[in-house]
């Protein structure tokens, strides 16, 4: 037998319920502060897409117009070469923004299950977060095999996490 008395392990339970209400209380205020925050990621990772999406066109657009004579080879490089400048800065806060977002989203979904609370994202939402991300890989809206590795982890523990509610 062990030298723990009944009051020993009443002591532990009681610690426990405390841990348990404190984990409670910090991961509902975490829950609010994402749904806070998130809208604004969101909106950012939007636009970085979009305005990436637009200057990888009008740099392939430039090239034909080149291509045809339409405009002069040393004006359209110039160009392109500022588009090309302004992406690789864009896409490199897309990728950072978006890893931050997915991780904060998992650690949302892992929390508000854990507290069986209902989760705000369906299966087919992140599905269609990982179409999109292999269309932005494909288009070269973000470039690194590394991201695009790490997103799609991210998002696959998402569908595994939600699947399993």
């Amino acid at each position: 037998m062990t030298s723990m008395s009944y009051g020993d392990l009443e002591n532990i339970f009681d610690s426990a319920d405390k841990i348990w209400e404190e984990y409670s209380v910090t991961v509902k205020r975490s829950l609010l502060e994402w749904e806070r925050l998130r809208p604004a990621l969101t909106e950012r990772i939007a636009v970085l897409k979009t305005r990436i999406s637009t200057n990888l066109k009008e740099m392939e657009e430039l090239k034909i117009k080149v291509e045809l004579g339409l405009i002069d080879e040393e004006k359209a490089q110039r160009k392109i070469d500022i588009l090309s400048k302004e992406n690789v800065e864009m896409i490199r806060e897309l990728e950072a923004t978006w890893l931050v977002f997915e991780k904060n989203m998992l650690k949302s979904i892992l929390h508000a299950k854990r507290l069986s609370l209902p989760l705000d994202i369906t299966p087919e939402e992140v599905e269609g977060k990982i179409e999109e991300l292999e269309s932005c890989y494909r288009r070269g809206v973000i470039n690194s095999s590394e991201t695009y590795d790490e997103l799609k982890k991210l998002l696959n523990e998402q569908l595994s996490l939600i699947a399993s509610h």
